[in-house]
């Protein structure tokens, strides 16, 4: 069930960040089905409830007062000051990041109902309890203490009935009462039961030092670029940064389980590597088992010169 968790909230964060999106008018929602929209990027979501929304895709939880938004870009920044952090290691100010001109679809039995996001119930000066899912990327150009929100859930502890998700009263989609009798500890409480054994993924590396770097990843490849499979002229939202995605060829393992001659898929900086070219990757599985990897931090392309001197480095690890 883990190992379900963790590839759907891969594949939501991939689609956020815009792995898996491209102008020929298809996406994949959480489900892995596409969906076709030729006028807007939209996102397909059945109703579900709060119990297994949270216990999926949560990564922190907090308790925060907010402090106002601004736009960056097509991004809408929401900032918060963090009064108290339930789950995680959120930071005492945090980003929350919403694309603009997206629509979100959602399943209401046999109706669809349209959402836009960044439309939420937030008064500056107040304090809500919010589920997030931190952008723990290596490409992304959003603030570092930056997150997404989970299904733009917000819950009012101070009138739990003004608690909303994508719009919709947050009580008509969970086992919790609430309502003016329901006290503040008690909705904390429950979502800390939700979301407490949620498993967190290894963390982007953020030294710019090639021995942390080394070091702290599972994998370091020396590879041969052989193809693009979606290139950033390809991507249709670029706010959260531009990336290339290409078949490479594994030629040798400097660190992690031997991987030469695999056929592999590695998300790269826009525009800073071609076919043909033979380089040293610091990377991670997207996935554990899969072999499509991510770079482990910002600073993970590496020229073959520098060989030796990572072998040197994990040699003294």
């Amino acid at each position: 069930m883990k190992k379900i968790t963790s590839i759907l909230l891969v594949l939501f964060m991939a689609l956020l960040l815009n792995a898996c999106v491209s102008r020929n008018g298809f996406e994949s929602d959480e489900s892995g089905q596409r969906v076709t929209d030729n006028t807007a990027i939209r996102a397909i979501y059945d109703k579900r409830e709060l119990e297994s929304i949270l216990s999926e895709f949560v990564t922190d939880v907090v308790i925060a007062r907010y402090l106002g938004h601004r736009v960056v870009g097509g991004l809408t920044e929401f900032e918060f000051s963090v009064s108290e952090v339930v789950v995680g290691q959120a930071a005492d100010t945090i980003f929350v990041y919403v694309a603009k001109g997206v629509e979100i679809g959602i399943l209401d039995d046999k109706e669809e109902m349209m959402y836009r996001p960044g439309e939420l119930p937030l008064s500056i000066g107040y304090e809500y309890l919010l589920p997030l899912i931190r952008i723990d990327s290596a490409y992304s150009i959003t603030h570092e203490d930056g997150f997404v929100f989970v299904r733009e859930i917000v819950i009012d502890l101070d009138n739990p009935s003004n608690s909303t998700m994508f719009g919709i009263p947050l009580y008509r989609h969970t086992n919790l009462a609430l309502n003016e009798e329901i006290s503040r500890e008690e909705i904390i409480a429950h979502v800390y039961e939700l979301t407490k054994d949620n498993v967190a993924r290894l963390p982007t590396i953020r030294s710019n030092a090639m021995e942390d770097i080394v070091t702290g990843s599972p994998y370091v490849l020396v590879i041969e670029i052989v193809a693009p499979r979606r290139l950033a002229a390809d991507q249709i939202v670029t706010d959260w940064g531009l990336t290339d995605l290409y078949y490479v060829r594994v030629l040798e393992s400097l660190k992690g389980d031997s991987m030469e001659e695999h056929g592999m898929v590695i998300q790269f900086h826009a525009n800073t590597v071609f076919p043909g070219e033979r380089h040293i990757v610091a990377t991670r599985p997207i996935v554990e088992g899969y072999n499509w990897h991510e770079f482990t931090s910002r600073y993970s392309l590496f020229h073959l010169e520098q060989r030796e001197g990572i072998l040197a480095a994990l040699a003294n690890y």
